[in-house]
């Protein structure tokens, strides 16, 4: 018998596995926690179920339907038409996954619990998070493993963990901005920049909104009254497939681990040259992301073949 994973998709669960970055990684922290439930959860307890070292072969064969495809040569969308089995979990919307979960919230309480804990950001709970390709999954696997929820063996096995080994969530305290500090004028200030910079972040749009609420009770704003309205809002969307944004997650977090390292790093991939029409690989020094036409992009440092100078890369 195993212990029994007991945790709710609450928000701060969630955000959790999503290591705060709940806004970009919505689809994949619902993964997670759904592959927590399977793994050492009711009434599944796949950790029982699966040899104690098992692959994602041995996985997969245990958590999607038969009718499932298993070819790492189709796509999503092939996915989700050859899967004809309407209990597999691709076929799952996000609300049909948490719903018994938050019960007796309604999903409409526990949708708004998560818009706001990200900012106001709109989510899709109708949306299969499990109708993606295997690579994602596999993915997801090796992310628990990271998160230590799995150990990965060398030959690439991984292995559940007993109780005891189960990361700890953070103790959720309730946030409190104290600017009683701060004079009037800073306070006005400060909630300018914060919300001139709170769309790279949705996070930050909370402390905007303690900040809102208590200046407004405060009577000696400079200029408070005269102050314009806000009128500008800006909602960040994203150009790629879901799958696709997947994988981007995936290498941004490959590269912030990259340039936590004090020696830092260089990365390899594979590079198309329009003018010679021909791919080849080519090694870069990641410089930063930025969001651009609704996608992130790296700019990197490296070396043209065959001629010199700087090359700006973008995935």
């Amino acid at each position: 018998m195993v212990s029994e994973f007991s945790y709710s998709p609450t928000p701060e669960i969630l955000d959790w596995l999503a290591l705060g970055r709940l806004g970009d990684r919505f689809n994949r922290s619902i993964r997670l926690w759904v592959l927590l439930q399977y793994f050492y959860g009711k009434p599944n307890y796949l950790a029982a179920e699966l040899p104690k070292y098992f692959t994602y072969i041995d996985f997969r064969e245990y958590f999607f339907s038969p009718q499932h495809p298993l070819s790492d040569r189709l796509t999503t969308e092939q996915i989700k038409t050859d899967c004809r089995d309407k209990n597999c979990i691709c076929k799952k919307s996000v609300k049909e996954l948490v719903k018994t979960a938050i019960f007796p919230q309604s999903i409409e309480e526990w949708e708004q619990k998560i818009t706001d804990k990200i900012g106001g950001e709109v989510i899709k709970i109708q949306q299969r998070p499990f109708a993606t390709v295997h690579r994602t999954i596999r993915d997801d696997l090796k992310y628990l493993a990271k998160l230590g929820w799995l150990k990965k063996s060398e030959a690439g096995e991984y292995c559940c963990q007993q109780q005891k080994n189960w990361p700890q969530p953070p103790v959720v305290e309730t946030e409190r901005w104290d600017i009683s500090e701060l004079s009037s004028t800073q306070t006005w200030q400060l909630l300018k920049i914060l919300e001139s910079v709170s769309f790279v972040q949705p996070n930050l749009e909370l402390v905007v909104e303690s900040l809102w609420e208590k200046i407004t009770q405060q009577q000696s704003i400079p200029n408070y009254n005269n102050q314009p309205q806000r009128r500008i809002f800006i909602h960040l969307d994203y150009i790629l497939s879901d799958e696709n944004q997947d994988r981007v997650d995936n290498y941004q977090q490959q590269i912030e681990d990259l340039w936590h390292q004090s020696l830092g790093g260089v990365i390899k991939f594979k590079y198309w040259i329009a003018s010679s029409e021909k791919q080849v690989e080519i090694i870069v020094y990641p410089v930063c992301l930025h969001y651009a036409r609704r996608a992130k992009y790296l700019t990197a440092f490296a070396r043209r073949p065959g001629l010199p100078g700087p090359i700006r890369c973008g995935w």
